[in-house]
């Protein structure tokens, strides 16, 4: 029985070892494969060269489109319309009759006041004549004085009816005139609200409208935010609003179909308050549209491009990774080796961001990749491909 027992104890330290060099090799296996791929090759990682460069920033605003003149035609007399002058849709000018109201009226009470005016100027002429006689008369002593006072008066009342007169001519002149609507501005006409025979007046409302369409306005909003760099961009000085934005960047516009609008624009009008409600800034710019393309009340997209003007060093924002502590990106140093680096963040320009501090131009941070590795392991870096 003490043999059976010394033969189970032989047997048994024969086997530790290798059960503790299982139970080793077991727990040695998977911390390996972390770092390391199991058939000894290298992770494979993207990765960019960091460089200096004076970024472009997009921005993309949504917008309206205005016309720079618009008028509402209006009867600024009562009458009714005895022709409409024009095709609707089609273009007119300064000064080219619109609608005609019926004249008859109008011209008959100019003729009436013009005779007024003649009977006037008469009664005028006789009472400074009778005045004069008068005068001649009190100087021999033959009046007295009273009459020729009266006699004044006469006269010079005879004359405020001389200017009465005058009054109602001209204003029957300017009545008349107004049965001609013409178009105070060069532009195209909509649809006519009122057509040949109804009565109209000036509570009609409009008769048509006419836009001027070329040039013609882009208005929107723009945050607060987004518009510092433009401000700063101004460099306004001694210089006047309109000559430091000439000298912005010119505004693109895309349309609703996703095509590029042919015309480059210039800001004409920059905003001298925020909006409490939106924290946003109205501007506006100028665009060129012969073929009538932008019409008002369209919505468009207006693209403003800024360039930084002084090198900043950038990386793409993928790059980046967050933590408690703050930002960091993953270097690739000299020996293929993953190093985490703190960085200080900057500007954003579209998908890149300026850095400030952490980084230096030259060296290689890891775009793709990222989830596979951890500081200190060997990669297989290969360069991102150019945007």
């Amino acid at each position: 029985m003490r043999r059976n027992l010394s033969d189970r104890l032989m047997r048994l330290v024969h086997f530790l070892p290798g059960l503790v060099l299982f139970t080793l090799t077991w727990a040695a296996g998977p911390a390996a494969s972390a770092n390391e791929p199991s058939d000894g090759q290298t992770t494979a990682v993207t990765v960019m060269t960091v460089q200096t460069a004076s970024p472009t920033q997009t921005h993309r605003l949504l917008g309206r489109v205005e016309p720079i003149e618009s008028v509402a035609l209006r009867a600024r007399i009562e009458g009714f319309l005895k022709a409409r002058l024009f095709d609707e849709g089609e273009k007119v000018v300064q000064g080219q009759t619109l609608f005609q109201i019926e004249r008859a009226p109008y011209q008959t009470a100019l003729e009436q006041a013009q005779a007024q005016r003649l009977q006037a100027q008469a009664q005028r002429q006789n009472a400074l004549a009778d005045y004069r006689r008068k005068q001649d008369m009190q100087q021999k002593n033959l009046i007295s004085q009273a009459e020729l006072d009266q006699a004044e008066a006469a006269s010079i009342s005879a004359k405020a009816q001389v200017q009465l007169a005058q009054a109602a001519v001209d204003n029957a002149q300017r009545e008349l005139g107004y049965t001609a609507i013409e178009s105070p501005i060069d532009g195209v006409i909509g649809l006519s609200h009122y057509t040949r025979g109804n009565l109209v007046n000036p509570a009609s409302g409009a008769l048509a409208q006419v836009h001027q369409l070329d040039p013609i306005y882009v208005s929107l909003e723009i945050s607060e935010r987004a518009l510092l760099p433009f401000r700063r961009d101004l460099k306004l000085g001694e210089r006047t609003l309109q000559a430091a934005l000439a000298d912005t960047p010119h505004p693109r516009l895309v349309l609703s179909d996703g095509s590029q609008y042919a015309h480059t624009g210039q800001f004409t009008f920059l905003g001298n308050e925020v909006n409490p409600a939106t924290d946003s800034i109205k501007i506006r710019a100028r665009f060129d549209n012969p073929n009538h393309q932008l019409l008002p009340g369209q919505f468009v997209t207006l693209v403003i491009e800024q360039t930084r003007d002084q090198p900043a060093l950038m990386v793409p924002q993928k790059a980046l990774q967050k933590d408690r502590k703050g930002t960091f990106v993953l270097v690739v140093n000299a020996q293929n080796q993953v190093e985490e680096r703190r960085i200080q963040l900057g500007e954003t320009y579209d998908h890149q961001i300026e850095v400030t501090s952490g980084l230096q131009a030259g060296e290689r941070v890891i775009t793709q990749g990222l989830q596979k590795v951890r500081p200190g392991q060997t990669v297989s870096p290969m360069p991102a491909e150019a945007d």
